[in-house]
């Protein structure tokens, strides 16, 4: 739908436009796929350390800087507690809230947990993000006394 006004013409449709500051995924990962800190390669393929990457893949899919939920998991320093650690989906203007960290023990018995937090935010990754808390769980660490 067009309109003649005062400067000519003029389209009234409305456009599918993102709010101010916001920038789309396709972009982002335009300019981060080969170039950003994190990344390293290994032959032919190439793999990220960057946060909330479970699978440490360089790929849109599982790249925690462009995707808006993100999680992680990782085994603390003493090896005693799993880190669980997840971004919420809406935009706050304290970071600070907006991540969430929960420690937890070495058990499989926070399984339903993780998938219930999993399947809200990224329900894609469920199958992937529970496997590695089974890996780490049932992992032989030596811990270290100083």
């Amino acid at each position: 739908m067009a309109d003649k006004g005062k400067r000519g013409l003029v389209n009234m449709t409305p456009r599918n436009e993102l709010p101010a500051g916001v920038v789309p995924d396709c972009l982002v990962w335009e300019l981060v796929k080969d170039n950003n800190a994190h990344l390293f390669k290994s032959g032919t393929a190439s793999f990220t350390k960057e946060r909330y990457n479970i699978m440490a893949k360089n790929t849109p899919v599982y790249s925690g800087l462009l995707q808006k939920g993100v999680m992680d998991i990782e085994l603390a320093q003493s090896g005693s507690k799993i880190l669980f650690k997840s971004m919420k989906l809406q935009d706050v203007r304290r970071p600070r809230s907006r991540t969430h960290l929960k420690k937890l023990s070495r058990s499989l018995a926070h399984v339903d947990y993780l998938r219930k937090i999993s399947d809200e935010t990224r329900p894609d990754l469920t199958p992937l993000l529970l496997q590695k808390y089974a890996k780490i769980a049932k992992a032989k660490i030596d811990v270290k006394l100083e």
